[in-house]
């Protein structure tokens, strides 16, 4: 195959992905507007430019085969009387063209890639991510994604070089390959790993806290919004992790949590105050920073009720640290997170979980309860929680 060719196969594959960009920005922008469903135009487009960039991917691949295979031929028959001159030429020419063609070939792949993932948490990546919890956004990241071939790549040459390797390297390796086996099929419960930690530092708990101002098109009159997010779960390089949502407004609070749709497999949690209806997600980025998206979802985005953020908190902002960004232990066979909802005060959010049930409990100055008391086989015990100078603490008794 010509260079010119294939420098126009290189052509049309970066047009596809631009056009499977546009394609996503679109879809971001709509569900910015609250709709949430891509339309069957949108999903054919995007099978189709999928299935048209493997199989120019595969032509690429093919021609590489096919020169290679070309060139074993030449060696071959190198006692013919037409081949010996040629021989030569043919080696001089062909080496040189892969050299120059291999790291055009890797340029694409490392810039189809990073079209793919964008390590700043903008509100596209945040948006792009929603829509993964359609059934469709699972052939569209596929579509999207060349990881899968890289790694199958990867894993057809490592198996040569293993090939070539002393006895000793394939029983070392088929030992940790038995391990890792042991370990995947050991299924983490939802609530996923309990690090049984009952005290944290102030500067270590990871959440986002919103003062939010929310208000009907065409009224004067706003809603004053105090809005509580952390993860459940630290998932690093994750945009769509577990996360526990908590709302406050006019004496009026709510509490919801991934948890609450796990059997969905759902991460995003929507709820109600005021009469507005939130969308609300949130993940981490490369650098371990936890990023929260909050958005109108439902009856308030159809009448394009407005949110305004009036002021942010953070907490821990990355690297990754070793445990679960919040208080988290096992005590009884029951699990407790616990999260302060101020770094100043005893007001926190405990959830528990059983075997049974899983339930919510606040407490707070002005609202919630002023302890937490649960009886379990017919004992009471009283969940305890606060301030220790600039640790927090818990523990159940």
């Amino acid at each position: 195959m010509k260079d010119t060719v294939i420098r126009n196969i290189h052509q049309m594959l970066n047009i596809l992905d631009d056009t499977k960009r546009e394609i996503a920005n679109g879809i971001s922008e709509d569900i910015m507007n609250g709709i949430f469903i891509v339309s069957e135009e949108n999903q054919s487009f995007l099978k189709l430019i999928g299935k048209i960039s493997d199989d120019l991917k595969e032509a690429l691949s093919l021609n590489q085969g096919i020169k290679t295979a070309n060139t074993e031929t030449v060696e071959k028959n190198t006692l013919k009387p037409e081949v010996p001159k040629e021989e030569p030429v043919i080696k001089e020419q062909e080496i040189p063209v892969e050299k120059e063609r291999e790291p055009e070939e890797e340029a694409y792949k490392e810039e189809a890639d990073n079209s793919i993932s964008d390590n700043d948490i903008s509100q596209d990546w945040f948006n792009d991510n929603i829509i993964n919890e359609d059934d469709f956004t699972r052939d569209f990241e596929s579509s999207l994604s060349d990881d899968s071939n890289d790694e199958q790549e990867v894993k057809e040459d490592k198996t040569d070089e293993e090939v070539e390797e002393p006895v000793e390297a394939p029983l070392k390796m088929q030992a940790e390959v038995i391990g890792e086996a042991n370990t995947e099929e050991k299924a983490l419960p939802f609530y996923g790993i309990v690090t049984n930690e009952r005290q944290k530092k102030s500067g270590d708990f990871i959440f986002n806290k919103y003062r939010i101002s929310a208000s009907k098109q065409g009224f004067n009159s706003a809603s004053d919004i105090t809005l509580f997010v952390a993860p459940l779960q630290v998932i690093p390089n994750n945009p769509n992790v577990p996360i526990v949502v908590h709302v406050y407004s006019h004496g009026n609070f709510k509490t919801a949590s991934s948890y609450d749709t796990k059997d969905s497999g759902h991460n995003i949690v929507t709820l109600e105050i005021d009469n507005f209806y939130l969308l609300i997600r949130g993940g981490f980025d490369s650098n371990g920073k936890f990023m929260s998206f909050v958005m109108t979802t439902g009856l308030s985005a159809n009448q394009g009720d407005i949110i305004n953020v009036l002021s942010k908190e953070e907490g821990y902002t990355g690297p990754i640290l070793p445990g679960s960004g919040h208080i988290k232990f096992e005590d009884d066979g029951n699990i407790y997170e616990i999260f302060p909802l101020n770094l100043q005060e005893n007001e926190y959010l405990c959830i528990l979980i059983s075997k049974e049930f899983l339930d919510y409990y606040v407490v707070a100055k002005n609202y919630g309860s002023p302890k937490i008391r649960i009886f379990e086989n017919g004992t009471q015990k009283e969940i305890i929680a606060g301030w220790s100078g600039d640790v927090f603490e818990a523990d159940i008794l």
